[in-house]
């Protein structure tokens, strides 16, 4: 996915919305030819990017709300190392075949999604789908609230997984295969998930900022590997299990465990030496560890895993009892928890551990993060 960096210089002068003829490399076959009007974002000095980041493009959606789709896909065309751009032409003509008519967008640059996903939602998009991984689908679920409050509450959210990792949809146990994955999002039946919200520390900012997610928010050695994996060009081609184990080792050759102090709700108060520390929605983490196998998407609480100190041999050899979450059995050294409401804080300034939050690494404690329960609709 992308880097995360400073917001406003990275802010696009233009979005291209809806459906844009799209050429395929191979024979430069027009998929659409219906040309839809180019929104515009200005250019602002302004600190806070939603207040230049989507009026251009609001105004333009505004003019033609009347006929536009109710579903709009999000593509990021960068994810699954560039993967998806080569897929989309038939990604979209089996959409357009089980759903009917959908606008899309391309995004450019990291949160482009979130404001995307706000925009199209706040002019009558009633279904929106995330086509790329975990990352992409984290900024459009972001952008389904706005102010702490949800921008449309009777949207659904759906995802089709092209990324590195596919975190989130291995929790449906759902299929990475694009045409049965749409015909699930057309046939079947929408739910209600809880969302977490995270309070953390932008350690390149500096400022205390918030954001929601899904899946899990950990923080230790997971976010420090997190922010490594995001930068392994190479390795993500090979997967996300590979990428993942990968980042683990090289990132363990110079990590060392934190002390914080977890608290969960009124009922735990410790200082642990962490490796790990996982508030989880759904089971799996880090392409395919299944960090909290007993966790559902709509209990109302979250599943706190804490992982005590390893060397790098234990880590290594808890790898497979991870992947199968068998791990939670060794009590000596995993705490499991669960709450609606959680605190880590570094006990000194060289324990603020990095977080890692639905595959994106935008910052690290001191966090605290809440379950919002079925606080979003989804069609998996």
């Amino acid at each position: 996915m992308y880097k995360t960096g400073g917001i406003l210089d990275r802010l696009l002068n233009s979005f291209i919305f809806s459906r844009r003829p799209f050429c395929t490399a191979e024979s430069g076959t027009v998929l659409n030819a219906a040309v839809y009007e180019t929104a515009t974002l200005p250019v602002s000095s302004q600190d806070d990017p939603e207040d230049c980041a989507g009026q251009g493009f609001l105004s333009s959606l505004s003019s033609r709300s009347s006929s536009a789709a109710k579903v709009c896909v999000i593509v990021n065309p960068h994810s699954s190392t560039g993967k998806t751009l080569k897929r989309w032409p038939s990604i979209f003509k089996t959409l357009e075949g089980h759903i009917g008519k959908i606008d899309y967008v391309f995004t450019k640059a990291p949160l482009d999604a979130s404001y995307l996903a706000r925009a199209a939602l706040k002019n009558g998009a009633e279904h929106i789908i995330a086509v790329g991984g975990d990352g992409t689908l984290n900024e459009v679920v972001n952008g389904f609230f706005e102010n702490d409050l949800p921008v449309n509450p009777s949207a659904v959210l759906s995802h089709i997984c092209s990324g590195t990792g596919c975190d989130f949809n291995r929790s449906f146990s759902s299929s990475r295969d694009f045409y049965k994955k749409i015909n699930s999002i057309a046939e079947g039946k929408t739910r209600r998930i809880d969302v977490g919200r995270v309070r953390y520390h932008n350690d390149r900012t500096g400022e205390t900022e918030i954001r929601y997610f899904i899946n899990s928010a950990s923080c230790g050695l997971s976010g420090a590997t997190c922010r490594t994996v995001n930068s392994l060009v190479f390795w993500k081609k090979l997967g996300g299990k590979i990428a993942f184990q990968w980042g683990v080792i090289s990132t363990l050759l110079r990590y060392k465990s934190k002390k914080l102090r977890l608290r969960v709700d009124d009922h735990y108060d410790e200082v642990l030496e962490a490796n790990t520390i996982a508030v989880c929605n759904g089971r799996f983490f880090g392409g395919g560890m299944q960090i909290a196998p007993e966790a559902l998407l709509d209990d109302g609480v979250f599943d706190i895993i804490a992982i005590r100190k390893l060397s790098l041999f234990q880590v290594l050899k808890w790898f497979p009892l991870i992947y199968k979450g068998t791990h939670l059995k060794k009590k000596d050294m995993v705490v499991a928890l669960r709450g609606k409401k959680v605190s880590i804080e570094p006990c000194q300034p060289e324990d603020a551990a990095l977080f890692e939050i639905d595959g994106e690494s935008p910052g690290g404690v001191p966090a605290i993060l809440e379950i919002l329960p079925a606080a979003l609709l989804i069609k998996q």
